[in-house]
């Protein structure tokens, strides 16, 4: 009887001092996480990848909503890399001034879907059903950028060779840095890593020249 009742005490305190071990590790685990963290000063906008935002006639807020098509892949999805970017230049804008996005805070537009490059702090450029393309022409770097500022998504590559399917018979795509021995990126959906630095990098360069 002694003998059980010590082992229980032994279990009992093993599992008290893993306790007290674990209690310990969570407690120096969000010390360093709190340490490490930075927050951001000022507004920072909060959009989402463009097929989250259904159409709204009239409305600056509108987008091209989630494809109508079965089976069909919706070009403005797989769009986080260019998202997260258009959030970062519209803060860029909004609160520190710096003119690489449109000029109107969040949570509105410069201007509506399909109308031009700028919609939503230049998160997607929209082709218009059965028009000329507004996005320039997939090219590799390092050509020339294009004249006007595009959507941050083309200057990622994103979606490359993704065909709109708005009926206009454009591929998606855009400014892409090659990959050695791969003189240009294959067919793919959302961004390569090796492409969002760059593509960022290249999207500030648009705006400033």
């Amino acid at each position: 009887m002694r003998s059980l009742f010590s082992d229980k005490n032994r279990l009992l305190g093993s599992k008290g001092k893993l306790l007290v071990v674990i209690t310990i590790g969570l407690i120096v685990i969000a010390q360093c996480a709190l340490g490490a963290t930075t927050f951001v000063s000022g507004l920072v906008p909060d959009w989402n990848q463009p097929y989250q935002y259904p159409p709204q006639v009239g409305s600056n807020n509108g987008g091209p909503g989630r494809d109508p098509l079965a089976g069909v892949v919706n070009q403005w999805n797989a769009w986080c890399a260019p998202t997260s970017a258009a959030n970062l230049a519209g803060h860029w804008t909004d609160y520190h001034g710096a003119p690489v996005a449109d000029t109107t805070p969040f949570d509105s537009s410069t201007v509506m879907w399909e109308t031009g490059p700028s919609w939503q702090d230049y998160l997607a450029d929209a082709v218009p059903a059965l028009s000329p393309p507004t996005r320039p022409s997939p090219q590799f770097m390092p050509g020339p950028l294009p004249a006007s500022p595009t959507d941050i998504g083309w200057y990622m590559d994103t979606n490359f060779m993704i065909p709109y399917d708005d009926g206009s018979g454009n591929l998606m795509g855009g400014f892409f840095f090659p990959d050695p021995p791969n003189p240009r990126n294959g067919p793919h959906a959302g961004t390569y890593v090796k492409d969002i630095h760059i593509g960022l990098a290249n999207y500030l360069n648009s705006t400033v020249q």
